[in-house]
């Protein structure tokens, strides 16, 4: 790495599977030039929503083709949620209670 690169990371995430690349960038890149760099966006097209939603570190970003990357940056791309996570956990919940208090 030279002082005009940066190493960043893409990650996308599958039910039990996760992927992450690594790339080196130019100084001055862009979130949207990372993901277009790392061919996610091609593999999992499938799984990704339109408009695409991107994050930084869990941060989300609002204009990815403006987004000034950092070194050591990683780049989440995310899927749409198939069901509200308090639902999930109360239903797992619910599950449970009722899983004890069979005899």
């Amino acid at each position: 790495m030279t002082s005009d690169t940066l190493p960043v990371d893409v990650a996308f995430a599958l039910p039990g599977e996760q992927f992450v690349v690594s790339l080196t960038l130019a100084r001055g890149s862009v979130v949207a030039d990372a993901i277009r760099e790392s061919g996610f966006t091609d593999r999992f097209q499938p799984y990704l929503p339109e408009p695409l939603r991107v994050g930084i570190y869990g941060r989300l970003v609002e204009d990815p083709t403006s987004c000034l990357l950092n070194a050591g940056d990683r780049v989440e791309l995310y899927r749409t949620l198939i069901m509200d996570p308090k639902e999930a956990r109360r239903q797992r919940v619910e599950k449970t209670r009722k899983r004890l208090k069979t005899p």
